[in-house]
């Protein structure tokens, strides 16, 4: 009796995972390789210092040569470029080209990856001023990966941008709430 109850509760649980969680999410494959210079140059750029993005930078490229389908060290790649673009280290129109380059193959191997779209709104917003594409860009991240901080708050900027500040602020309490430890949201 015992064991048939088990088996009963098993199977509850089991569709109520699959009902309330949705599908597990996909893990990306990798070597063992090109994962440690992956995870290195995401810490290193965490400096955000120009010799960080170079060392992150040179750490991707040995990423994307022992595995050029790494769609994450891709999207790193494009965020460096970003940020380095943000922050005048390199010419702006210069680095989204190969921000938007970098997006471009991560999206190619893997195209239900988010942050990738995350980058492509960046771009449309502040690179080509077309605020309906960045729009598109971060709702279609959304409908992704729909707990992203990031891209919330990516997201929120836009509403900002656009004077909609009410739902930019609904945005950034929602994140906020979610990461409270995180000084750049609040």
């Amino acid at each position: 009796i015992f064991a048939v109850q088990d088996a009963i509760a098993g199977g509850v649980v089991q569709q109520l995972r699959i009902k309330l969680l949705g599908a597990p999410p996909r893990v990306e494959e990798t070597n063992s390789k090109a994962y440690m210079l992956f995870l290195r140059a995401r810490k290193v750029q965490c400096d955000h210092s120009a010799a960080a993005y170079k060392d992150a930078l040179e750490l991707l490229s040995r990423t994307l040569e022992t595995d050029p389908r790494y769609a994450s060290a891709w999207d790193l790649r494009g965020s460096i470029l970003i940020n380095q673009s943000a922050r005048g280290l390199i010419p702006t129109k210069k680095g989204y080209k190969l921000a938007r380059d970098a997006a471009d193959k991560a999206l190619a191997i893997r195209p239900e990856f988010a942050a990738p779209y995350g980058i492509l709104g960046w771009i449309a917003q502040f690179g080509d001023r077309d605020f309906a594409a960045a729009a598109r860009h971060y709702e279609h991240a959304l409908q992704l990966a729909p707990t992203d901080l990031a891209l919330l708050v990516q997201a929120a900027g836009l509403m900002l941008f656009l004077r909609r500040v009410d739902k930019a602020v609904a945005i950034r309490e929602f994140a906020a709430s979610r990461d409270l430890a995180n000084g750049f949201i609040h």
